[in-house]
């Protein structure tokens, strides 16, 4: 027989979801997706395994839920990086700031942003959810500020898609990778001129 998996409607069902989520994406950050387990999950957040299975299938199920939070914060803080930045910039200038929000967002939990990037290579429904959220969410994004601030592009989904490409990259080269003879202050100009052609050509 199946088992029924609970949607938590009071507010301490929906609690007890939220500390297995938080407790999930600190282990996940710290350890490893395989290296941890449902049981360490419960624990971490104070619960008993089977109320962990109360809301979830399984551990891939807990990752989906997290991955879905961690998408989500990381879209409002780059919605809330965006918002602040001058209206009066320099298009280069304003391709080196793209960088830095980007390279920041990274930062915040590069344990965690690893794993997705290992497992959607080889689970799709993470690759599926990572590229239709992040992907549209930030893509809609960019194309607004740089429509507001008056940067009219041809086929404008199609450039930004590519800048964020290049800008994702970047990111995970300079923060995941080492790369002993890459000067990071002059791979991010030569990024930011790269992008400042694409935008206006």
């Amino acid at each position: 027989m199946k088992r029924e998996i609970r949607v938590p409607k009071q507010k301490r069902s929906i609690e007890k979801k939220n500390k297995i989520i938080e407790a999930a994406y600190k282990l996940f950050n710290e350890n490893g997706y395989h290296n941890i387990n449902t049981a360490q999950i419960a624990k971490e957040a104070g619960l008993s395994t089977g109320c962990l299975y109360d809301y979830f299938v399984d551990k891939q199920d807990i990752f989906m839920d997290v991955l879905k939070v961690y998408n989500e914060k990381m879209a409002q803080f780059i919605h809330s990086q965006l918002s602040n930045l001058p209206e009066d910039m320099d298009l280069l200038d304003l391709m080196k700031q793209f960088i830095h929000i980007f390279l920041e967002a990274h930062q915040h939990s590069k344990g965690f942003h690893q794993e997705v990037i290992a497992l959607s290579y080889a689970n799709n429904s993470i690759s599926s959810l990572t590229t239709s959220y992040e992907k549209q969410e930030t893509l809609t994004a960019f194309a607004t500020y740089l429509k507001k601030h008056g940067v009219l592009l041809e086929n404008k989904n199609e450039k930004v898609l590519l800048m964020l490409n290049t800008l994702d990259t970047l990111s995970h080269e300079l923060l995941y990778q080492d790369h002993p003879l890459i000067d990071p202050d002059d791979y991010i100009d030569e990024c930011a001129h790269m992008l400042k052609a694409l935008l206006i050509n």
